[in-house]
């Protein structure tokens, strides 16, 4: 049986129908009334003050943005080559055989830098791949958490309604997704129809609450199962988020074209409790984002293969999307510059079947503006030491990146703001580009 691989990002490690649903995983205590026995009155004094919980103050002096990613993972390192083919054959097995535990000490690894800043008050703004975060500093600690699911079909998330419900009990938000990637099991290499064979996809979920504060929150899972007659789910899932917005729960997430997830009192400002009206895309999906937004509809969300529409009632006003996509060096400068100039706004990223996130989305207004965005990109790079002594490789930003992020925080005052992060390369090259942007 061999292996094959069908997702680069995990190899290179860079890189809830809604049912009427069961109840939601909010419990309340209740208790029963007892009478006390009578005690003598004890002797009168002063009453006990409980200690006032200092305030957190951010460290003034700190950056406002700062990036986030992995350290370390472990892995088997060898010093010296191998002696021969039979020395390399047992090394690949040998390194095989932690490809797992490599792949959750990365992981592991990126939750605790990200807790370590939130510590500090930073809050997580945009995920990247590889594993790499933007977070913005803040006067509120956070916490985060994590939960992976692993699928036989990347159109479903095989039991995420379970672990995110245990730590939603605790208070935890999902406030993005990574995917990981997948493997296919084929006994052919050359097989014409890999999906066919057993496979397995991996998304990372990360979740967030404010620091010590646990109150359960809500959620919902809009999803449909494609059948012959209705291989597109458009309707469906249009119709469950109309319905779960006016119990008032708004989609956050586009899973897939078959899922989409909501959450209860989501902030999402696009999605008013009345006169807002929500469309799913599932197929043609630039051709029929366009047609929608000629009607007045908006982006709220988007994945491959799907994206989440709103109108309001009060705005019908006609616009158009552009897709720009990042891995375009010679002509992406120029189109960024052209869409600056004519007024266009970023939107959001919309991945690749693999989950890589290298095409920016921009909103362009169908007349035009008095009041313009300026954009700048900044790319970033991390380098890989290989540490023998403890079997792991660390990980650190490149020597020109660490002025990278010194001119970020420069142009930052000057009132510029990140917006996103997005590839710009090969995810096995260890680097990602940050979106800049500037209201002019």
């Amino acid at each position: 049986m061999k292996t094959g691989i069908a997702v680069c990002a995990i190899v290179s490690l860079l890189f809830i129908s809604i049912v009427l649903p069961p109840p939601f995983r909010v419990g309340s205590a209740q208790s029963g009334r007892k009478v006390p026995k009578p005690t003598p009155v004890p002797p009168a004094e002063s009453p006990k003050q409980p200690e006032a919980k200092p305030k957190f103050v951010p460290d003034p002096d700190a950056d406002k943005f700062k990036l986030v990613f992995p350290i370390s993972y472990g892995k088997k390192l060898y010093k010296d080559p191998p002696k021969d083919r039979k020395e390399k054959k047992e090394r690949e097995k040998e390194i095989e055989r932690v490809d797992e535990t490599r792949i959750v000490s990365y992981r592991n690894s990126f939750i605790d830098e990200l807790n370590k800043a939130g510590e500090r008050g930073y809050r997580l703004t945009a995920l990247g791949s590889p594993l790499i975060a933007i977070v913005r500093l803040g006067a509120v600690q956070y916490e985060y958490a994590w939960f992976e699911t692993t699928s036989k079909f990347n159109i479903f998330k095989d039991g995420l309604e379970g672990k995110y419900a245990e730590l939603a009990e605790q208070g935890y938000s999902v406030v993005d997704r990574n995917f990981l990637g997948g493997v296919c099991e084929s006994e052919h290499d050359d097989s014409m129809f890999p999906n066919l064979f057993p496979c397995i996809y991996r998304d990372l979920f990360i979740l967030e609450r404010a620091k010590g504060v646990e109150t359960p929150s809500q959620f919902k899972l809009a999803s449909h199962e494609p059948s012959w007659s209705e291989l597109w789910p458009d309707a469906p899932l249009t119709r469950q988020i109309n319905e779960s917005m006016g119990w008032g729960f708004d989609p956050i997430l586009a899973l897939s074209k078959c899922e989409v997830l909501l959450q209860r009192n989501a902030d999402k400002g696009e999605f008013l409790s009345e006169g807002t009206e929500v469309k799913v895309v599932t197929r043609n999906v630039k051709k029929k984002v366009n047609e929608l937004a000629r009607q007045g509809y908006r982006l709220a969300l988007t994945y491959f293969l799907i994206a989440v529409m709103y109108r309001h009632r009060d705005n019908t006003t006609p616009v158009s999307y552009i897709w720009l996509d990042g891995r375009k060096k010679k002509s992406f400068d120029q189109e960024l510059a052209r869409l600056q100039g004519s007024g266009a706004i970023y939107r959001m990223i919309y991945p690749d079947f693999y989950g890589i996130e290298h095409t920016l989305i921009f909103e362009q207004p169908a007349v035009d503006v008095s009041k313009r965005r300026e954009y700048k990109v900044l790319k970033i790079e991390l380098q890989e030491t290989e540490n023998f002594a403890d079997q792991k490789v660390d990980f650190d930003l490149a020597p020109s990146s660490k002025e990278t992020i010194k001119t970020l925080n420069s142009l930052v005052k000057e009132g510029f703001v990140v917006r996103d992060l997005f590839v710009s390369e090969s995810l096995v090259a260890n680097k990602a580009s940050i979106l800049l942007e500037r209201a002019q």
